[in-house]
């Protein structure tokens, strides 16, 4: 089973296990199509206006790829090539963003739900490129959101780094299950500087953050100004820093 199919196989899992179970429908119109609604809407009007709407040819669109219709959400999923240079992936990129845009022509409102999951090779887990490459991918709104799974070694377990992965998606379910005991946080602040320093954050700037986000009373234009201050390591600790110094909304 490659990591594709054991990422859709997941979907529907995790898909079943809500309550009530989110439906799943393979396929939906037109997010398989090589045209745009509008030009599929010419055609059945036979009008004139059909010979001004382009079709995609097949090779500006992915090759493999599945599509899904997960409660509300409608979703793209397919793999990435071999090669984290930019110049690779963009143009796997541009053939995945094309397929989007048919699809959302389709959806309609729906499109908004539109959402892209790719997945890098065996081993993008372990790999400092495909690291940066996916914060790249995962940077690019155009069409619509899109998230990139770096699966572990061939042959490594894959549960954890798909839980990991169901946390940042529609899926994720931080509420306990049925029948399980509840685990409250006790420190509203040790998840978030634990991911901070997971996602490459040195423990000053971490705790710079920890700092600023727990003031409650700051402007929102105050607070982003010191976020970005403290990003960079030649400024003051910004963790000594008096909340009074600030403009503040009070």
């Amino acid at each position: 089973m490659n990591d594709v199919t054991l990422l859709v196989d997941e979907i529907r899992t995790q898909a079943a296990a809500f309550t009530p179970p989110l439906e799943v429908e393979e396929n939906p119109e037109g997010m398989r199509s090589r045209r745009l609604w509008a030009t599929e809407a010419a055609n059945a009007l036979d009008s004139d206006a059909q010979a001004e709407l382009e079709t995609l040819d097949a090779d500006d669109l992915p090759k493999n790829f599945i599509a899904l219709r997960v409660g509300y959400h409608s979703l793209l999923i397919g793999g990435l090539g071999d090669d984290p240079a930019d110049a690779a992936v963009d143009h796997d990129l541009a053939r995945y963003q094309n397929q989007a845009a048919i699809a959302w022509s389709w959806l309609g409102h729906k499109g908004d739900d539109l959402l892209l999951l790719l997945v890098a090779p065996a081993g993008g887990e372990e790999s400092r490129d495909w690291k940066r490459m996916q914060r790249r991918v995962e940077r690019n709104e155009q069409v619509c959101r899109k998230l990139v799974w770096l699966p572990p070694q061939a042959g490594k377990d894959r549960s954890k780094s798909l839980k990991a992965f169901w946390g940042r998606t529609f899926l994720a379910r931080p509420w306990p299950r049925k029948g399980e005991a509840g685990q409250g946080q006790l420190d509203r602040w040790a998840l978030l500087a634990k991911q901070l320093v997971q996602d490459e954050f040195d423990e000053a700037t971490a705790k710079r953050w920890l700092k600023i986000l727990s003031y409650g009373d700051l402007k929102d234009a105050d607070r982003v100004r010191c976020l970005i201050e403290a990003l960079d390591p030649a400024n003051p600790d910004l963790t000594d820093l008096d909340p009074s110094d600030l403009e503040t909304d009070a």
